[in-house]
């Protein structure tokens, strides 16, 4: 398993557009890939849980993978949260 805290960092925090985007990159991955804020974990490949955790500009999230390729999938999906480019 691979673990990483990200700050999120577009200015529309994690909804519609970088949802989108994480939903594509963690669908691409074999391993199961989970993203939580406050306790609340969930599956990185659902855009409607996804949304539910609320996480804005500023917030840390922490992405896990488990899996065959989970240090490709942590990866991918950090570079989403953190890149002001969504």
């Amino acid at each position: 398993m691979v673990e990483r805290e990200v700050v999120v960092v577009p200015e529309s925090g994690i909804h519609a557009r970088p949802v989108a985007r994480i939903v594509q990159a963690a669908k691409k991955r074999e391993s199961n890939i989970t993203m939580s804020k406050d306790g609340m974990e969930v599956s990185a490949k659902s855009s409607l849980r996804l949304t539910t955790l609320g996480a804005v500009k500023g917030d840390t999230v922490v992405i896990r993978a488990d899996g065959a390729d989970e240090e490709e999938a942590v990866e991918a999906i950090a570079a989403i949260v953190s890149s002001e480019e969504v």
